[in-house]
């Protein structure tokens, strides 16, 4: 049975209407939850959604609309491993103490381009409890999520390159102005390392909360006899299954660096993170990223690698890895610039272009160990976690069976997951020229 859902206070509900509307002087009439539960997605932790109703003085009402995210209240082995390795504690982490120093030395009139919406890169929080985080809805605002199984376009991916740039840029912004006031190196990961504990690390190495990582890798390794470029001999197939586990270690060197300059990154960009706003011309005007439960400090090419190789195919990124990689660091260049920063001072485009090389077997491990559930069609997920078991046996235990199914069935799931695990084999076991 599921736990009850955190509530807000009437105190904690006129604090945050306060800084909604921008005065204490109001009347507050109404406080409810609007919705409750999973939604797509939410393996990491459940949603919510509140509504607080005001009048202010003159008599106008007012309704603020908030979305809320807490540890997941369904008892059991998916929420056993969120709790184990820390991934809602780094989400409140990195609202309560990393975003006000990212955004610390931020000219306020750029924090946000759309009316009414007031975070720069997540949406803005209200609250932060260890059982509840409160955050503007970005919906309301028309901000949506496009479907996982959609590849993203060029304009799409332009946008949200900018806005990474931005996002890493903000971190070298406080970090080069605090060194200047303080005549001292300043890192932000020194000032708050409870923020930026290893998730993937700790996932991978610790016996107790690996299995996520290991029924990952045992369904890659299950996939492979399916693949038809490599089904004229079993022995390479061996031989190919036998050097993934390998690999997909890769995913264990996206952390701090000691060649490369780091920043705060998200962690963990693949398209349902990303929310878009678009324009007139139905063309994206800008994003905001969600679910910062993967936080790392790192070089910002670990983000990259992510976002690419998930929202991508293999054609768009042979025509596209270098430009998108320019999109990026002219957008970067362009933010520090503003405040008298240079990146070819602190991370030059050769040291950018080096690093997504390093990073890149890791980005196309990721897309083989995400896109077993990314893929998925809606009708597969709600079957397969239509129970705590179901859902804690397939994240957790073992999920090749599923994921064959899929491959077999699903013409959508085929077609990407035999394209990226193609190019991981060509790459990073057989070493083939692209």
């Amino acid at each position: 049975m599921d736990e009850r859902a955190p509530s807000l206070s009437t105190d904690e509900a006129r604090v945050i209407a306060a800084e909604c509307s921008g005065t204490s002087d109001f009347e507050l009439l109404e406080l409810q939850e609007i919705s409750e539960g999973k939604e797509s997605g939410g393996f990491m932790s459940d949603y919510l959604r509140f509504k607080i109703r005001i009048r202010l003085q003159d008599g106008t009402e007012k309704c603020h609309n908030l979305f809320a995210k807490t540890v997941p209240r369904t008892p059991g082995g998916h929420r056993d491993f969120v709790e184990e390795v820390q991934c809602y504690v780094k989400e409140v982490g990195f609202y309560r103490k990393v975003l006000p120093l990212l955004l610390k030395h931020q000219n306020n009139d750029k924090r946000s381009s759309v009316s009414g919406v007031i975070g720069k890169w997540a949406p803005h929080c209200y609250l932060t409890r260890d059982d509840i985080i409160i955050m503007e809805d970005l919906g309301i605002f028309n901000f949506r999520i496009l479907n996982s199984r959609d590849l993203l376009d060029w304009s799409h991916c332009v946008t949200v390159l900018k806005k990474i740039a931005s996002f890493h840029a903000a971190s070298i912004i406080f970090e080069e102005k605090e060194k200047q006031n303080l005549e001292k190196t300043c890192r932000i990961v020194d000032l708050h390392p409870d923020c930026f504990t290893d998730v993937i690390d700790r996932a991978m190495s610790d016996d107790k909360n690996k299995g996520w990582f290991l029924a990952g890798v045992r369904a890659i390794v299950a996939l492979v006899p399916y693949l038809s470029k490599y089904q004229h001999s079993t022995k390479l197939q061996r031989m190919i299954q036998e050097k993934i586990p390998t690999v997909f270690e890769s995913v264990g060197g996206l952390k701090t660096s000691d060649k490369y300059r780091n920043v705060v990154c998200h962690g963990d960009l693949w398209s349902s993170n990303i929310l878009f706003n678009y324009g007139e011309d139905s063309r994206p005007d800008t994003a905001r990223f969600v679910d910062y439960q993967v936080l790392r400090y790192a070089p910002p090419a670990t983000d990259l690698v992510i976002f690419i190789n998930t929202t991508t195919n293999q054609n768009f990124r042979k025509r596209h890895n270098k430009d998108m990689l320019k999109i990026y660091y002219k957008e970067f260049n362009s933010e520090l610039q503003e405040y008298g920063l240079s990146a070819n001072e602190i991370l030059s485009f050769e040291e950018l272009h080096e690093s997504f090389e390093h990073f890149s077997p890791a980005g196309r491990a990721i897309a083989g160990l995400y896109y077993q559930l990314i893929l998925m069609d809606h009708e597969k997920k709600n079957s397969l976690f239509s129970s705590p078991e179901n859902y804690s046996t397939f994240f957790l235990i073992d999920r090749s069976s599923d994921v064959r199914e899929c491959f077999l069935k699903d013409e959508v799931f085929r077609y990407r997951m035999e394209e990226a695990l193609n190019e991981l084999i060509d790459k990073d076991i057989l070493n083939t020229p692209s």
